[in-house]
């Protein structure tokens, strides 16, 4: 072997001993590495100086993604051992004063109610039916006793709710006349026209509540004389010179009777002068 040749194999060797050192200190870091926890981990210095720790990102979040809210009132399990929990379909129990009342399923009808289960309020009013015969019930007051046909009747009654409907009929034959509003004093006032073809008599007008059921009643009369209705007669023109002609007639007897009777009187007092003359 040269001299120099020497050296150069030392300096290889060398160089070959650095890499195969450093090779094993990466394995060693790298071993390290995956040790550690998966956010951070602390290794204490074998001095005890300071903790050297090491940080790993977490992972990148998706901008575009909604993020999920956690159960705002989560339900906790039931202690299979404790027999206070119920089954998910039994009815719910209110309790009060030491009793608990069992909720009715949706659409059955409540006992001693009438009204179906789930709803709330006061079920809305409907429109009576027509009916075929006047019931009973407080008076109706009308402006007046007699109409005519084609007259406007003004009729008051009272005793229904504040601003409820009120069905008004009239009778002999039913005759539906409309429905008004009640005011806030549960009373209501109409005024309607007669049929021009309304028979004469009695006649009966009713008003019922759709909502309180309420009615009032009362009859008034229908007339054909316009005297028996309270209206005074027109007398026509020719009456009055029937009536003119019949008492000049009467005049003309009275004067023919008197004149008569003083003819005769005169005839009378001739004759008996001329007797006693004899």
């Amino acid at each position: 072997m040269s001299p120099t040749a020497a050296p150069t194999q030392r300096i290889s060797q060398s160089r070959a001993r650095s890499a195969r050192a450093a090779a094993l200190l990466a394995a060693v870091f790298a071993l390290s590495l995956t040790a550690m926890p998966a956010h951070a981990a602390e290794t204490p210095d074998p001095n005890g100086d300071s903790p050297l720790t090491v940080t790993i990102p977490a992972e990148p979040v998706d901008p575009g993604a909604t993020p999920t809210a956690p159960p705002a009132n989560p339900t906790a399990p039931a202690n299979p051992g404790s027999g206070n929990s119920a089954p998910a379909n039994s009815p719910a129990k209110t309790s009060g004063s030491g009793s608990s009342a069992t909720r009715a399923p949706a659409g059955s009808t409540l006992p001693g109610t009438g009204a179906e289960a789930g709803t709330t309020g006061t079920p809305a009013a409907t429109e009576p039916a027509l009916p075929t015969l006047p019931g009973t019930g407080s008076a109706v007051i009308f402006d007046k006793e007699m109409y005519l046909p084609s007259e406007n009747v003004t009729a008051t009654a009272s005793g229904f709710t504040a601003g409820e409907q009120v069905q008004v009929v009239l009778f002999s034959e039913p005759i539906l006349i409309g429905n008004f509003t009640a005011d806030a004093a549960g009373a209501i006032s109409v005024m309607f026209t007669l049929p021009k073809d309304q028979l004469p008599g009695t006649h009966t007008l009713q008003f019922t509540g759709w909502a309180s059921k309420a009615i009032a009643v009362g009859d008034f009369m229908v007339g054909t004389d316009p005297q028996t209705a309270g209206v005074s007669p027109e007398i026509a023109p020719i009456t009055w010179w029937i009536a003119g002609g019949l008492a000049a007639l009467a005049a003309l007897i009275a004067l023919f009777w008197f004149g008569l009777r003083a003819l005769r009187g005169d005839s009378d007092a001739d004759a008996a002068g001329a007797g006693t003359d004899g």
